[in-house]
């Protein structure tokens, strides 16, 4: 059986891993051992965090390419049919999204691969949920909250599962929540997030102008997001 549950909780234990941790290493030697290569802590690891989930799993290569380029990710995927160009696809749960950081938001964005994450949830409409290796500027395993059809969108990997549920209920969690306060800009708060505006402009694809955001206002924040307090 190649189960879309086996493969998502293959990633638990991974959740909140850093580059150069304990963990990071052991899936740069999960790979490493897989493929003969000789990653290092040094390497961009996001693409090798995707293999591994799906060699953990004991599933072939006929199932997801074994790579540590999102690129290659591609080409191969195409090769085996199963890649999704579709920026406006509904992803499944299990699926693989390959991300384009210059994607401009506008049309079906066909070039560019910059990151990759496995889809561990998504309400079948509107909204899911990625968990990603090397994410943001802590290089951490954690989960981004996209829209379908969003911007940053480049396409996705769609392997064959026999068994498993593709959604959820229409209620995903949204990752955190922050509540804008007086003196607040972007630039402000992702400090305190320890993440860049870009990383909060990737999950709140309603603030149009990242100059422009009012008191009260609620928006999403990564769950890679470091402890904070906050001083009134």
């Amino acid at each position: 059986e190649i189960s879309r549950d086996a493969i998502i909780n293959a990633t638990k234990p991974y959740i909140g891993c850093v580059q150069g941790d304990a963990r990071e290493k052991e899936l740069l030697a999960i790979y490493n051992k897989a493929t003969g290569s000789k990653w290092n802590t040094s390497t961009a690891w996001c693409c090798i965090a995707a293999s591994d989930w799906a060699i953990i799993c004991d599933y072939g290569t006929d199932f997801l390419p074994r790579t540590a380029s999102c690129g290659d990710m591609i080409s191969k995927a195409k090769a085996l049919g199963i890649w999704e160009e579709n920026d406006a696809y509904v992803p499944k749960r299990g699926d693989y999204i390959i991300y384009d950081w210059n994607d401009s938001g506008k049309g079906d964005n066909q070039e560019g691969h910059d990151h990759i994450g496995i889809v561990i949830a998504s309400d079948g409409w509107k909204n899911f949920t990625v968990r990603e290796g090397n994410m943001g500027n802590n290089h951490v395993c954690g989960d981004r909250l996209m829209q379908v059809n969003g911007r940053y969108i480049r396409g996705f990997v769609t392997p064959r599962y026999t068994e498993g549920r593709e959604f959820d209920t229409p209620d995903i969690k949204p990752v955190e929540y922050y509540v804008v306060k007086k003196h607040d800009s972007l630039s402000k708060i992702a400090n305190m997030y320890g993440c860049t505006v870009d990383d909060i402009l990737l999950l709140n694809p309603q603030i149009t102008n990242p100059n422009l955001i009012r008191v009260g206002q609620k928006i999403t924040v990564p769950t890679y997001a470091k402890t904070v307090t906050y001083t009134v």
